[in-house]
């Protein structure tokens, strides 16, 4: 896919290039020196390979953070409870929750525990059924869209 791109010449094509030459360099030097502790592959991806990923995870949590803003405007009061819990369960989940009061942990863990497990299980079944309709109906000769016919 990455080959075809850079033939092509599309705009993306540098990082392509760059994404091809890093895998098969980490492939060589693998191969070459091993991937055990202290090796130069254990070098670059201590070095390298981690502040890499941190950037790009304190990147995502930036974006994270505009999404959730935009997510959590108060225009309803479902909304509003929404925006309540999740303020109680990420102070719970830092240190100056426990400060703040001292139960503020045990709260927090009660939201994830009950109403959020309840949620969680609600939407699991309801895909688990979805799943099994959809099956029963693909057996049954009802669905033909995944032969590409309607």
């Amino acid at each position: 896919v990455n080959l075809d791109q850079i033939q092509k010449g599309s705009k993306d094509k540098f990082y392509k290039i760059v994404l091809l030459v890093c895998l098969f360099f980490m492939s060589i030097v693998g191969i070459v020196w091993g991937i055990q502790g202290g090796s130069v592959f254990d070098w670059f991806f201590l070095n390298v390979y981690y502040p890499m990923q941190s950037t790009m995870f304190a990147l995502l949590a930036f974006y994270i953070a505009s999404a959730a803003f935009r997510a959590f405007r108060i225009r309803s009061v479902q909304a509003a409870l929404l925006a309540i819990t999740a303020v109680f369960v990420m102070i719970g989940r830092v240190p100056i929750g426990e400060a703040i009061w001292k139960d503020f942990s045990n709260f927090s863990e009660w939201i994830m525990n009950v109403p959020q497990l309840a949620g969680k299980r609600a939407i699991l079944i309801g895909a688990a059924l979805g799943a099994i309709s959809t099956g029963l109906k693909v057996i049954a000769g009802l669905e033909r869209t995944h032969l590409g016919q309607d």
